[in-house]
């Protein structure tokens, strides 16, 4: 007699005939791990061939369903084994690293990380701290890429880092222009639209709160050119907003802008 099993491996099916009396040294099943060894390290191999063929730092769930398969179980449980492989990081639910295209990109790797955060909450765009930080005006170092969001405010902590969305009202969503890293395209904000939207979200109750926040804080008003005052100025104009009115006309008695 023979006992047929069937081995069920992605989209395959292996059939197993097994004779019941066959001693240990001549039953299959003595040798069904080692095949089954082999069988999974050719399918990793080939998954792994797959997602370092996608042309794109991150990959999401519905783009590892069309290679691991749509069963949730068994996409949760390969994932995980490529998490584990180190060839995909977790960033967020569903949204994970393809560490190596990223790992390709040493020169490039902290811009990439600038779109990928553009990427998981769309839309967004770099802004605040982070913006102010790389052009001089804070003296602090800032440990987070920062964004503007039309969505509720968030923080994503990865370990690459920290993504941390502020949310703006939809007519305060603007003077940011694209930036092109890898032919993907994510959105900066211009230096004076970031110091608008840190001082905005800043909150002060009274205008001598104001005053000693911009008076006594290490704010480097010196990296601000003219086109960036200019420009700042015309922000305080467009939106008429009497908190950044006031504070507009404080920094120009001050010479500060």
């Amino acid at each position: 007699m023979e006992v047929c099993i069937v081995v069920r491996i992605h989209y395959l099916a292996y059939v197993f005939i097994i004779p019941q009396k066959a001693t240990i040294s001549e039953n299959p099943l003595a040798r069904l791990i080692c095949v089954l060894d082999i069988v999974s390290k050719s399918t990793y191999n080939t998954v792994h061939m797959e997602i370092d063929s996608i042309p794109s730092v991150y990959v999401t769930r519905s783009n590892l369903q069309i290679i691991l398969g749509k069963n949730r179980r068994t996409l949760d449980y390969r994932i995980s084994a490529l998490m584990k492989k180190k060839v995909l990081e977790r960033l967020k639910n569903g949204f994970y690293l393809n560490i190596a295209y990223f790992n390709k990109s040493q020169s490039q790797q902290q811009q990439l990380l600038e779109y990928i955060g553009g990427t998981m909450v769309y839309p967004s765009y770099v802004s605040l701290e982070y913006i102010l930080e790389k052009n001089g005006f804070l003296a602090e170092s800032v440990y987070a890429v920062t964004y503007i969001t039309t969505k509720k405010t968030r923080r994503i902590a990865t370990k690459r880092g920290n993504f941390i969305y502020r949310s703006i009202k939809e007519d305060l969503f603007f003077g940011f222009t694209a930036q092109t890293v890898d032919n993907a395209e994510y959105f900066v904000a211009s230096l004076a639209k970031a110091l608008f939207d840190f001082l905005y979200l800043t909150p002060w109750k009274t205008k001598q709160q104001m005053e000693t926040f911009l008076k006594e804080s290490r704010f480097n008003w010196k990296v601000l050119r003219e086109k960036d005052k200019l420009e700042f100025k015309q922000i305080i104009s467009q939106v008429k907003i009497k908190k950044m009115n006031t504070a507009c006309q404080f920094l120009k008695e001050e010479r500060m802008i």
